[in-house]
C-alpha cells in the first residue's frame, strides 16, 4: 500500500491525472506543495516528531490563556468521541501539540503516529495532514487515509478545524484523529461538523475572556438563540464604536465594508453604521426590554438581527486597555 501511495504523488508532480489521485483540490495543493516547495521526499517516511519538553512548555505557555478557556471545550468532545475510537490534539499555530486527550491503553501506537502532547503536525515537515494543511489554508478540513502525502500516516484519519483570535488570525487548531477507519471519506463527515462547531465554540469563549470588561453585543437571525447560542459578538466601546469581533461579526463588518469602504485610514466602524440604530437603543437594552432583546435591521442587506446587550464585569479604567479592532493587510478587508 505504501509503494502505491508513493506512486500516487509522484503521479501527481508529473502532471498526471489518475482515478486514484485525491479529490480535493486542498490535498492536491498541499501534495504539490510538498514535493515543490518542501522538497520532501515521498520515498523516505518521517517517524513523527515530538519536541523536548522544554520546548513543549514554551509552546504551551505561550498560549497559556487560550489552553485555560479551551480545557471544558476539548474534555467535553472528547467525551463524545473517545468511545469511537478518536484522540483529541489541540495544536498551537506552529503546529505543535500543546494538548491531549487520548486512550492510555493505546499510549505506544499514538506515540508513534504522532498522536501525542508535542507532536510537530507542521505541514514543512510532516507534509499533508489535516492540522498543517488547515493552518496554511485557515479552513476547516479532513485529511483521510491516503490524503495523507508521508505514507507512514496512511493508516490515520484527521479532521481539524482551525481558531482565530478577534483580529481573525489562526491562533490554535482543533484536531480528532484515529487510528484506523473505514476506508470511505463519507465516514469523517461527522467529524468535521463536530470539529468545527467545538473550534467555533473555544474561539468565542476565548473572546468573551479577552474582551470580559468591554460591552458587547450578542447577535443571531435566530429570537430564541440569541441568548443560548447567538452566532455574533461584537466588543464596542460606550459611544458604539467597535472594539473587536469574532468570525460572524467580521464577517458582517467585511461584507459591510465591501460595500461602503471606509473614507479614512481607520476603518473601525460604529455600530451605528452596521445596522439601523441608536447607540443609546443599545445600551437600553437591559432595561428597558422585557426579554432583553431588540431587533436591529443590518444596512448591508437589510438581515434583521435580534441583539442582546452582554455588560463589561467590570469598568475599564481606560480605553486603551484593549487593541483597536485591526483589519488584516487591507483597509476593508477582514480575515474570517
Amino acid at each position: 500500500m505504501q509503494r502505491q501511495h508513493i506512486e500516487h504523488v509522484f503521479q501527481l508532480g508529473e502532471g498526471l491525472n489518475v482515478p486514484q489521485l485525491p479529490a480535493q483540490a486542498t490535498i492536491r495543493r498541499s501534495w504539490l506543495r510538498c514535493l515543490n516547495e518542501y522538497q520532501l521526499d515521498p520515498t523516505r517516511p518521517r517517524p513523527a516528531r515530538v519536541v523536548p519538553q522544554q520546548t513543549l512548555i514554551e509552546h504551551r505557555e505561550s498560549v497559556d490563556e487560550l489552553l485555560h478557556v479551551a480545557r471544558a471545550g476539548v474534555d467535553q468532545l472528547y467525551q463524545q468521541i473517545a468511545q469511537l475510537g478518536y484522540v483529541l490534539l489541540l495544536t498551537d499555530h506552529r503546529g505543535i501539540t500543546v494538548e491531549f486527550r487520548g486512550d492510555p491503553n493505546q499510549d505506544q501506537q499514538l506515540r508513534r503516529a504522532g498522536l501525542y502532547l508535542g507532536a510537530d503536525w507542521d505541514e514543512r515537515f510532516a507534509g499533508t495532514c489535516a492540522v498543517g494543511t488547515c493552518l496554511y489554508d485557515r479552513q476547516a478540513i479532513i485529511c483521510h487515509r491516503q490524503e495523507h502525502f508521508d505514507a507512514s500516516h496512511i493508516s490515520l484519519t484527521c479532521t481539524a478545524a482551525p481558531i482565530a483570535d478577534p483580529q481573525g488570525n489562526v491562533i490554535a487548531v482543533l484536531d480528532i484523529s484515529a487510528l484506523q477507519s473505514p476506508t470511505q471519506h463519507e465516514s469523517q463527515n461527522f467529524s468535521l461538523s463536530l470539529v468545527t462547531l467545538y473550534a467555533r465554540m473555544i474561539e468565542d469563549a476565548y473572546f468573551l475572556q479577552r474582551y470580559r470588561d468591554c460591552l458587547m453585543v450578542r447577535l443571531d437571525t435566530s429570537r430564541e438563540f440569541v441568548h443560548v447560542n447567538g452566532r455574533g459578538l461584537i466588543a464596542i466601546e460606550e459611544n458604539g464604536q467597535v472594539i473587536a469581533a469574532n468570525a460572524v461579526g467580521r464577517d458582517l463588518i467585511a461584507e459591510h465594508q465591501r460595500r461602503w469602504p471606509p473614507w479614512s485610514l481607520d476603518p473601525t466602524p460604529m455600530l451605528g453604521e452596521l445596522f439601523e440604530c441608536d447607540i443609546a437603543d443599545v445600551l437600553s437594552i437591559n432595561s428597558a426590554t422585557d426579554d432583553q432583546l431588540r431587533a436591529f435591521r443590518a444596512r448591508v442587506d437589510n438581515t434583521i438581527y435580534f441583539i442582546s446587550l452582554l455588560e463589561p464585569r467590570r469598568p475599564r479604567a481606560a480605553q486603551q486597555a484593549h487593541s483597536p479592532f485591526q483589519p488584516p493587510r487591507a483597509i476593508g478587508t477582514f480575515r474570517r
